[in-house]
């Protein structure tokens, strides 16, 4: 299927929806030090098969195709990502965030840092998620391309040896 170089606007709007969500379930499949890169490959698996997913979903009329398709991802690239670490890996899961901040004794707070809780974030998600969005998308447009011309090499090479073995 053809995909173009560019991510979409239904891609980035998805993504930018769905962001802060998927951080929490990466959270929850790896430590700290693995989260960009399985937010990373989460995302560009789901741009590798967006455009079939969009398909499906218009045609069998099921919006939940791509919520269950992220509801695979995440714990398959999970896995893969385990996999990958030469050592063991501790999880350590926090039920409730009265738990997490029983367990992190916070020492005296400027008037800064109390404040900022009640003032506006400087982070635009808006960037953020386009940010990812594009990244991923670029990931997954590389990769079709790349397969796309080892497909064609191949059929070459095929091609080149049937009329070699078939010349009298």
């Amino acid at each position: 299927m053809w995909m173009s170089a560019e991510a979409p606007a239904d891609y980035v709007a998805f993504v930018d929806r769905r962001l802060p969500e998927l951080c929490v379930r990466v959270a929850r499949e790896v430590p700290a030090p693995g989260r960009a890169e399985l937010l990373a490959e989460v995302l560009s698996a789901l741009a590798g098969r967006w455009l079939l997913l969009r398909a499906a979903t218009v045609l069998l009329r099921r919006p939940v195709l791509t919520e269950r398709f992220l509801d695979r991802a995440v714990p398959r690239a999970g896995r893969r990502w385990r996999e990958r670490q030469i050592y063991p890996v501790d999880l350590v899961v926090w039920e409730t965030p009265e738990t997490v901040a029983a367990a992190i004794r916070v020492p005296r707070v400027s008037v800064a840092l109390r404040r900022a809780a009640v003032l506006d974030s400087t982070v635009r998600r808006e960037s953020a998620a386009l940010a990812e969005a594009s990244i991923a998308w670029w990931h997954a447009y590389e990769s079709r391309r790349r397969t796309g011309r080892i497909i064609r090499l191949t059929l070459v090479v095929l091609l080149v040896l049937i009329y070699l073995t078939t010349r009298p």
